[in-house]
């Protein structure tokens, strides 16, 4: 299985003229009409070229699969330079152009990823991926396609995540990992308010790293528990003493899930395999089998996080 993350933006839309903020359901209509006003059909999906002078001649596309429902799922990819891939055959050890020089101007290779975004919440779940387009491809959509409008994408931090957690509804916290680097005995007393000294001695004595985990009872939670209460409130307080803390936790309305307290954004794996095995052979899924994966990976990272997310971004009424 190969990891890859979710990250999530909060979308404003603005009217360019007066910088006014605009309603999100606006963002649905307005989307729409570019795509059916400027993209291209190709079978069942529609395609919109997003490249502008600045791309240096390299060609940014948006595949369109759905955006008449409740949200837009679409594939963003960006052209590679021909003279940075080769290809090979592996009988003969051969390699030569990808794409025959008389062919360039008309094909190219791309690195692709997805994007799905909620039109009544207005968040973007976008899939991070090396050499692909960013999430400010819907940015370049606008400035393209609709330059009386456009819209600003906010980034949803991750260290408010957690006091949804903390301070929501029924908290449920069931396990605390972290690493203390280079651990002493004044940290560890003033974490978790250890005092017998065969314990601190056998954890910061000439040690790189402690790596503690803390493991609510059965059928029961750390926030039950008045000294784990204490000790995730000291954890958020003396942030610099500590690094690679996790939690597992889970509020009314959300599920059972890792948060990762250092990261900076908040974000979701999922996993999209590669490949599957048949008769002891590695056979590579397609594209369409791997846009199924995605969008059903997408839809799944948003409705899990959903609760929390509009919360973190003020639209939870909406």
């Amino acid at each position: 299985m190969a990891e890859k993350k979710v990250y999530f933006y909060s979308i404003n839309l603005y009217e360019v003229d007066g910088e006014r903020l605009c309603p999100i359901t606006n963002l649905k209509p307005i989307l729409e009409e570019i795509i059916e006003l400027h993209a291209v059909t190709i079978g069942e999906y529609k395609t919109l070229d997003l490249t502008t002078v600045v791309d240096e001649d390299l060609h940014v596309m948006m595949d369109i699969f759905n955006y008449t429902g409740e949200s837009l799922f679409c594939r963003l990819s960006k052209q590679k330079p021909y003279n940075s891939i080769i290809q090979r055959n592996y009988f003969t050890s051969e390699c030569s152009d990808v794409v025959p020089q008389n062919e360039q101007g008309d094909k190219g290779i791309e690195m692709f990823t997805y994007a799905r975004l909620d039109y009544s919440t207005g968040i973007l779940a976008y899939v991070s991926a090396q050499s692909a387009p960013s999430e400010k491809s819907l940015i370049y959509l606008f400035e393209k396609y609709k330059r009386e409008y456009k819209i600003e994408l906010i980034s949803i931090p991750n260290t408010n995540a957690i006091q949804y957690i903390y301070y929501g509804e029924n908290p449920e916290i069931s396990k605390i990992e972290l690493e203390i680097p280079r651990p002493n005995a004044d940290i560890m007393q003033l974490i978790f308010g250890w005092d017998d000294d065969e314990t601190l001695a056998a954890v910061s004595q000439n040690a790189i790293k402690a790596e503690i985990v803390l493991h609510s009872p059965a059928r029961e939670c750390l926030v039950q528990d008045e000294d784990a209460v204490n000790v995730i409130d000291k954890l958020r307080m003396y942030r610099d003493a500590y690094r690679n803390v996790k939690l597992t936790a889970k509020a009314n309305r959300s599920r059972l899930r890792e948060y990762d307290l250092y990261a900076r954004f908040f974000s979701y794996p999922i996993d999209i395999p590669k490949y599957h095995m048949v008769n002891n052979r590695r056979i590579e899924y397609t594209i369409e089998e791997m846009l199924e994966m995605y969008r059903q990976n997408l839809n799944n990272a948003f409705d899990t996080n959903r609760t929390i997310l509009t919360s973190l971004v003020g639209r939870d009424n909406e």
